[in-house]
This record gives C-alpha cells, sequence and structure tokens, in this order.
C-alpha cells in the first residue's frame, strides 16, 4: 500500500485506470462509466449521452442499462457504434477479472486503446505513461482488482476526511519542552474569554499577523504576550477595552498644533506628524517641514512662508497609475 501512497492518485489518467478496474470489477455506476466512456474517443459525445441519461430517468432504469438500449433512446450513428463498442469491451474485461492485478490493468488499458492513444499524443502524455507505468509496478503487490480497488477506497476516505488542527509554537517555546497541557491549550485557540456584560458581545483572543490581540466585535486591542491569551480573564479584557486604543498603520494621526490662517487660502493651518516627517497643511497644500524648522518652536508665518512655497510649485497632482504594455 506504501507504493500507492506515493503515486498522484488523483490524476486524470490514474483515475481513468481505476475506472476501467472498476468496470472489469462489475461495476455499472454512473459516475464511472460516463469518465471512461469516451476515453479514449469512442465518437460518443455529451449529446448522446444526454439523451441516454434522459432516457435512463424516463424508464427508472441504470445508466447501464440504459447504454445497452441507447437506440431506443435515439442514438444512432457513429455514437451507437461508439456504445456498442464499449460496451463489447467491458464484458471482455469482466472476463479477465479473476486474474491477477497486473494483468487486468495491462488488458484494460491495452484493450480500452487508452495507452495507444497517449503513445500517439503529445510530450505532456510522456509524464501520463510514466505515472501508468508506476501505477502497474505498484498494483504487483495485490492478487485480486477486488483487494486493490479496496485499498484505493481506503486511501480515497482518508483524504477526503477533514485536515486536523495545527496550532504554531508560542516563541518562548521549544519542541523538547512543550508538554501535553501546552499543546491542548495551543490548539484551543482562538479562545472565548467570555461575554461583554453592557452589550453582550463575545471576547475572543487570538494570535495575529502583527502579534497576539483581543477582540469585540469591530472593536481590537493589542495583548502585552503571547502567555496573555492563555491566561488573561473577562475583567483584564474589559480593563483593556476600556483603554484608549492605541495608534495602528491605520489609525488616522491627530494634529500636532493648530496655526494660525494662511494669509493666501484664508484657511487655517495645521501642523501634522506624517510618514514622512512632520508637515504643515491648509487642508490643500501640504508643506514638509525644512532641516532647521522645529515643531516646538514653528511660527505661523514661517508655516505660511513653507505653504508658499510649496504652492509655487504647483497644485497637488493625482498619482498617475502605471499603464501595464500590451
Amino acid at each position: 500500500m506504501s507504493r500507492l501512497v506515493a503515486l498522484p492518485l488523483r490524476r486524470k489518467e490514474m483515475m481513468v485506470a481505476m475506472s476501467y478496474l472498476r468496470l472489469a470489477a462489475g461495476s455499472g455506476e454512473d459516475s464511472v462509466i460516463r469518465r471512461i466512456i469516451n476515453t479514449p474517443r469512442r465518437g460518443v459525445g455529451k449529446g448522446a449521452l444526454e439523451r441516454v441519461g434522459e432516457f435512463a430517468g424516463r424508464e427508472g432504469i441504470g445508466f447501464l442499462e440504459a447504454l445497452s438500449r441507447a437506440d431506443e433512446a435515439g442514438v444512432v450513428g457513429k455514437p451507437l457504434a461508439g456504445i456498442g463498442s464499449f460496451l463489447l469491451l467491458r464484458e471482455a474485461l469482466v472476463s479477465q477479472n479473476t486474474e491477477k492485478s497486473v494483468a487486468v490493468l495491462q488488458a484494460v488499458l491495452d484493450g480500452s486503446g487508452y495507452l495507444a492513444e497517449l503513445r500517439t499524443g503529445s510530450d505532456d502524455d510522456s509524464e501520463r505513461l510514466k505515472n501508468l507505468e508506476d501505477l502497474e509496478s505498484a498494483v504487483a503487490g495485490f492478487d485480486d482488482v477486488a483487494g486493490l480497488l479496496e485499498q484505493i477506497d481506503e486511501l480515497d476516505s482518508v483524504e477526503d476526511r477533514p485536515r486536523p488542527k495545527t496550532a504554531s509554537l508560542f516563541e518562548t517555546m521549544t519542541l523538547e519542552r512543550i508538554t501535553l497541557q501546552d499543546a491542548l491549550e495551543l490548539l484551543s485557540l482562538p479562545r472565548t474569554v467570555g461575554v461583554d456584560p453592557t452589550d453582550g458581545l463575545e471576547i475572543t483572543v487570538q494570535n495575529g499577523r502583527f502579534g497576539p490581540y483581543l477582540k469585540k466585535g469591530s472593536d481590537s486591542r493589542s495583548l502585552a504576550n503571547e502567555e496573555q491569551l492563555l491566561t488573561v480573564t473577562l475583567e483584564e479584557c474589559l480593563a483593556l477595552l476600556a483603554q484608549p486604543k492605541r495608534r495602528g498603520r491605520s489609525a488616522v494621526r491627530q494634529p500636532l498644533r493648530e496655526l494660525g490662517e494662511d494669509p493666501e487660502s484664508g484657511k487655517t493651518m495645521i501642523l501634522k506628524d506624517g510618514s514622512w516627517g512632520p508637515y504643515v497643511t491648509d487642508g490643500e497644500y501640504n508643506a514638509s517641514l525644512g532641516r532647521g524648522d522645529s515643531i516646538e518652536e514653528l511660527t505661523d508665518e514661517r508655516a505660511a512662508e513653507l505653504l508658499a512655497e510649496r504652492r509655487a510649485k504647483g497644485p497637488p497632482g493625482k498619482k498617475k497609475r502605471s499603464s501595464r504594455k500590451k
């Protein structure tokens, strides 16, 4: 089974091979038949399959039986001939089902014409052929097709299960020293601490991109360290939420100082702290402070002078979007 685990069983060529093996084992499932009835091409198009499917619904029969009565469903010409050849192939494969798995696999790949189609295909098909060779080697260890398909189904069920929950270690933890209790507490995150009695909103704690934090609705506060994720109480969370929120990356920066009116625009000049340092603005123009300017000693006259110099350079321009080359 270990060799099967290493194979890319979800690839198209592998699923086609497995569907042919299921067909040889006597399967009449719609999904199995639909996957391979026109692989390789037999001239059985979508329209023909729709007619057969509608006929099966009207008659209350399975898709496989409806295929055997495709002429009654209104299928004619090449599609009808293709369906006939597929049903004959199925009979031949079912008769060989008593042989070892590898022999049946070789029979379905050769007898169906799928290998021949891949060998005359594009360069991409060389990888498909290699995968089928690896599959042939892997199934050699199975005595019969039933046992092989049972193992395949088991692998499919494992892959379809929900992924187990994982959690990152705190920076203060090491693999050598972590205990079972530590691991269980990590897996409990994000943790619900309680409910704010004033508004009934739930308070949770969790680790984020910028560190540990608590969250209530759209409001949040940073925690001092990761350990608080496991120890912080409801009372401590409420106390943190009652404090003013520290300025974050997206918070609006408060003005440093309000100055007088700009003599040219008549608007109030405001001294602000920006990402590139302090600047003065009248709401339309922004002017950075010079090297010799001081936040504490900046006068109205100097602020107006800085704005006049900036205004002389022209109105603020909008950032141009970079045009992509076609």
